[in-house]
This record gives structure tokens, sequence and C-alpha cells, in this order.
């Protein structure tokens, strides 16, 4: 089992280090200090987010033969996610957009899901995303709204919400 396994993680290595030389000759591919390919696709005219700053976005991620794994039909999914949670590559890449901007990041595997995989994304595999920032807010800017929260949070009125056990 072992053996297959390395197989594998040698196999998705050897075509991700070949897509990424062959990428980063492309016409208006950046390659950034960490190996992150990045290709402005649209400039955007709004704010570049920062760590703490949450993103809404439209994007679909491949891999390097060009099997989607963002979702099963490959379409793009619109996503709301603090910036600080998201994988290095990915965070690297939104770091280089402004909002309104529409890019391609391909990620190493080192700066993605790395020798592990997760979900559909084997292991030691680049990843290529598709990215359209469409909104950059800082944290807090929705304290008003409840739309942010999760199904079943309880709605938040500048109290903290009564816990079910004892807090000190």
């Amino acid at each position: 089992m072992r053996a297959k396994v390395k197989e594998v993680k040698e196999k998705n290595r050897g075509e991700s280090l070949a897509y990424l030389e062959k990428n980063k000759k492309k016409k208006g591919v950046k390659v950034l200090a960490s190996g992150v390919q990045y290709e402005e696709l649209k400039a955007g005219t709004g704010p570049s987010p920062k760590e703490e700053d949450v993103v809404t976005m439209v994007y679909v991620g491949k891999l390097v033969n060009g099997t989607p794994f963002t979702n099963a039909e490959g379409t793009p999914a619109e996503e709301k996610d603090v910036v600080m949670t998201l994988i290095p590559g990915f965070k690297e890449g939104l770091s280089q957009m402004k909002e309104g901007g529409k890019a391609v990041f391909v990620i190493p595997a080192d700066k993605g899901y790395g020798e592990n995989g997760a979900g559909p994304v084997p292991p030691e595999s680049a990843l290529i995303f598709e990215v359209t920032l469409k909104k950059v807010e800082k944290p807090g800017a929705n304290k008003e709204s409840n739309q942010a929260m999760p199904a079943g949070h309880p709605p938040m009125n500048g109290s903290r919400p009564k816990m079910a056990w004892p807090h000190s």
C-alpha cells in the first residue's frame, strides 16, 4: 500500500512540476517569491485584501490535468471567506488582486494541500484557480447584519448570546 501511495505522489509531483515549468513561460504570468504563479486577467480597482479581511469571490479550482475539484461540474462557485483561513498559495494570490479583479493562480503543492492532499485533491498536486474577487470587507463590516451568520446561529443584537454552560 505504501508503495502505491509513494507512486501516486511521485506521479503527481512530476506532472505538477512539469505544468508549473511550462506555465511560468506563458506571457503575462508572474512568478511570486514562493513559487505561486499569478496571471491577471482583469485589473480590479478596489482595495487589496489583507489577512483579516472577509472576501466574496467566485472561483473554480482544477488540477493540472483539468479535473475540477471545487465541484464535480467545474462550474464557478461563489464563496465568502476570511482570507487567513485559506491555503497559503491562495492567500498569496489574493494579496496580488484588487476588488473587482480576475486572475488565475497556479499553486505549487507545498503552498496548497501538500504531500497528503485533501478531499478530492490528491497528494503532491499543484492547483489552478480562476478567481474573481467581488468584494473585500473589513472585519466587523457586517456586524449589523445576520445574513453572514451560519444557519442556526442565534441573532446578534449587539450583546453576547446566552450560553448553554457557565463561562468565567
